[in-house]
């Protein structure tokens, strides 16, 4: 799952006030703009953890100029998301001018009105390059209010891009096929609103977003879709020695980011770990998705993963 990973932003790990950061490993944290605290809540229950509450105003995620699909051709963009309403465009990842004047121009968006099927309440990622448009998107009313909703959009190469919601296929119609290298845009890269600020304002809720410079396969997007978190899942459960033998009362796994301490207390004379942390700018992940038991004194390790390889502590 860690293949081809250009950008990870998962608000369901935990608060980190206006500062999303992004777990990839490339450092492309985003900014909350027009926002404040209040704005984590609880989130998606299939993903755990928290999300966050854009108003349908001017709230949005600024990362600046990213630029992530320079160059590339094959891309995929995955996302959680909530809508409170379904009654204006709300963009969830977003390249470029609202009116997309620009080539260059990327986004994957709620859309009230599709205007190449008519069809209306859809998924749909569109794009300009060399002058052409091209697009993807879902049947009408695949799209509800207050659901969340797990939604991939995959381009490659030489054949029709694809939206799927939920693990499953649900492209409906396709404009072009896409096989240009795309244009570096001198625009910033946003969730929540075009990057103009002119419109296209998310009135819901992101648990997740990730980028990936190649297309996604379907079981992968299957999996993503059954296990939210599965690209930040370990594969070696470790512990050092000397971190076991001195949790005599609590076991503390620490992150090198301010108030980014988090703390389990021991279950007996075992210590149950069912919680994931960030271990600051290795993006050292411990996942909410398992659980292990060390008896005291024993020597146990914890392996994290990284865009490039699979790191030991």
């Amino acid at each position: 799952m860690w293949k081809g990973l250009v950008g990870l932003w998962a608000p369901s790990l935990g608060p980190t006030g206006l500062t999303l950061r992004d777990q990839s490993g490339f450092h492309n944290h985003g900014t909350l703009t027009n926002m404040d605290g209040s704005d984590w809540v609880l989130g998606d229950p299939r993903a755990g953890g928290y999300a966050i509450d854009l108003d349908g105003g001017n709230d949005h995620i600024n990362f600046g100029q990213v630029g992530f699909l320079n160059g590339a051709t094959d891309f995929s963009i995955v996302a959680r998301v909530k809508f409170d309403v379904t009654t204006q465009d709300q963009s969830n990842y977003w390249r470029g001018p609202s009116d997309f004047a620009q080539n260059g121009s990327i986004a994957l968006f709620f859309d009230d009105f599709e205007s190449n099927s008519s069809n209306t309440n859809v998924f749909k990622l569109t794009w300009l390059e060399g002058g052409f448009a091209y697009a993807a998107w879902t049947a009408t009313n695949s799209v509800l209010p207050d659901v969340w909703y797990s939604v991939v959009a995959v381009h490659k190469s030489g054949t029709p891009a694809r939206v799927f919601i939920n693990g499953v296929d649900a492209t409906d119609g396709t404009a072009g096929i896409f096989s240009r290298a795309i244009t570096s845009l001198a625009e910033n890269d946003t969730f929540g609103l075009s990057s103009d600020g002119a419109s296209r304002a998310l009135n819901g809720a992101l648990s997740s977003v990730t980028m990936y410079s190649r297309d996604s396969l379907p079981s992968e997007i299957q999996l993503l879709h059954a296990r939210p978190n599965a690209h930040l899942t370990l594969r070696n459960r470790i512990f050092p020695a000397a971190v076991a033998e001195e949790a005599t009362t609590s076991l503390l796994i620490f992150s090198f980011l301010p108030s980014s301490w988090l703390k389990r207390n021991e279950i007996g004379k075992n210590l149950k770990i069912d919680w994931f942390a960030v271990f600051g700018s290795e993006n050292r992940v411990v996942n909410s998705e398992w659980t292990n038991e060390v008896e005291d004194n024993e020597s146990t390790n914890i392996s994290w993963l990284n865009s490039s390889e699979n790191q030991e502590v």
